[in-house]
């Protein structure tokens, strides 16, 4: 009988060799697919690491006014056009909040010299520089159109509402690109005088569109951008929760933060402001009652009758502080034309002494006549009675020409005093010394452009505006 057989030494390496091949299978395929998953979650995070950085570098472009930049980062990834970043912001939110960076601009002196003196402004850009912050804003906005997995209402609504926001400051050229490109976001209204999902004819909680707020705001060229894309009569008739239309609001009084307007102007801007917006209503909407039964017409004289008064005081006091110092130039230039200079030196050229006198003579008739022209519409604006209408044209048009007459009438009384000690003194040591009395002159224009012309020249524009209106 045989007894148990005894492992060899190579037996022993037998096992030992086959338990080591037993345990090797499993032990290589365990760290293979261990590495494998590890690579993967390390090549995911690290890619949305990337996509953070790269969401950092945009937005912090945006914000520090590179726009360049940020408009070839959105360009590689459209992506980039409606992340929401910090506090749920988004690139358009980002740009609306600087508005100033891509503002039109006009360059050029000559364009400068030219608006200044006319007092019209160029719309074209053809000698602009490239606004990259106007191109950046262009380049979201198609890309967010592009999408159609983007909610447009609700997308520019959060984190604040921009269309709201862009009528409120005048944020003109935000709403040319939101709304001249893709007239149908305007929207329209359902039978219950509801809007359908546009953007216009969204509602805040005041039951105001942003038509409404452009109004209130007196955003004239916002007001003619959204009148220019095409409403329905349905939401101009849109009330708000006091039952006022859009002309009611027109009709109430917003004070000017603009600074062209001056005193003077002040209810010709109301006024005008007012005749523009009813023009644009349809005649049906134009005697609409609001809740206290007050058609807008009504509303304006209500809204406007303080104004109106500190108007009429402050055309009143300029009128008698013009009569005061014409009537003086007029009896003195008045005694200067019928009395022939006297004391001419001898030795003076007889051509010479001619045209000095012709120039003297001429000088001292256009004060006169200029003077009794200041003084001719300083009475009719104090006997003026002061209605809303004559705020319109007839006061700022005899404003005008009063205040341009007592101009003329300066400069003319300089030129005559001039011209008869010049023609006193030719000749003499001293017969330089009557031309330092048109130094005067230069500085006397120089006052009148920088402080009076641009007053006029605006009260002009918009006289001429009134007298198209009405």
């Amino acid at each position: 009988m045989e007894g148990p057989r005894m492992e060899g030494p190579n037996d022993m390496a037998s096992h030992s060799r086959i338990t080591l091949e037993s345990k090797k299978g499993p032990s290589t395929e365990k760290p293979n697919k261990t590495e494998f998953m590890a690579s993967s979650f390390s090549r995911k995070v690290e890619a949305d690491f990337i996509q953070q950085d790269h969401i950092d570098v945009f937005f912090e472009n945006i914000y520090a006014g590179f726009y360049d930049t940020a408009l070839g980062l959105v360009q590689h990834d459209p992506e980039l056009a409606v992340t929401r970043y910090i506090n749920d912001e988004t690139a358009l939110h980002a740009l609306a909040r600087k508005p100033s960076a891509y503002a039109s601009r006009s360059r050029g002196f000559l364009r400068k010299v030219f608006n200044f003196f006319i007092g019209m402004k160029f719309t074209g850009n053809s000698d602009s520089k490239p606004n990259q912050a106007l191109e950046l804003l262009q380049c979201v906005w198609k890309e967010i159109m592009r999408r159609q997995d983007v909610n447009v209402a609700d997308f520019i609504r959060k984190p604040s509402d921009l269309l709201f926001n862009a009528a409120k400051l005048g944020d003109f050229e935000l709403l040319v690109v939101l709304l001249r490109p893709y007239p149908d976001l305007v929207g329209e209204l359902d039978e219950n005088l509801r809007p359908y999902p546009g953007l216009v004819g969204e509602l805040d909680e005041n039951l105001r569109s942003i038509f409404h707020v452009a109004v209130l705001h007196r955003r004239v060229k916002i007001l003619k951008l959204i009148h220019e894309i095409g409403i329905d009569e349905e939401l101009l008739a849109i009330v708000d929760k006091e039952k006022n239309s859009i002309l009611h609001i027109a009709a109430k009084y917003w004070p000017s933060d603009d600074n062209m307007y001056g005193a003077e102007l002040e209810m010709q801007r109301e006024l005008l402001f007012f005749k523009e917006v009813e023009m644009m209503m349809p005649p049906s909407l134009r005697e609409m009652k609001n809740a206290e039964d007050v058609t807008p017409r009504e509303l304006f004289s209500i809204e406007h009758k303080r104004l109106l008064q500190r108007q009429q005081q402050h055309m009143r006091r300029a009128a008698k502080s013009f009569l005061s110092c014409v009537i003086f130039f007029a009896l003195v230039t008045l005694g200067a034309l019928f009395v022939i200079p006297g004391n001419i030196n001898k030795t003076i050229p007889l051509h010479v002494k001619e045209t000095l006198l012709q120039l003297y003579t001429a000088s001292d008739a256009t004060a006169f006549f200029s003077s009794c022209l200041c003084i001719l519409m300083s009475l009719w604006i104090i006997v003026s009675s002061y209605e809303e209408i004559d705020f319109l044209l007839s006061l700022p048009l005899k404003y005008m020409v009063g205040i341009g007459a007592l101009y003329t009438t300066l400069i003319s009384m300089l030129v005559t005093s001039s011209t008869i000690s010049y023609l006193a003194l030719y000749g003499t040591s001293i017969s330089w010394v009557p031309w330092f009395s048109l130094l005067p002159v230069p500085l006397i224009v120089t006052a009148f452009a920088s402080t009076i012309y641009p007053e006029l020249r605006n009260m002009f524009c918009a006289t001429c505006n009134g007298w198209y209106l009405s």
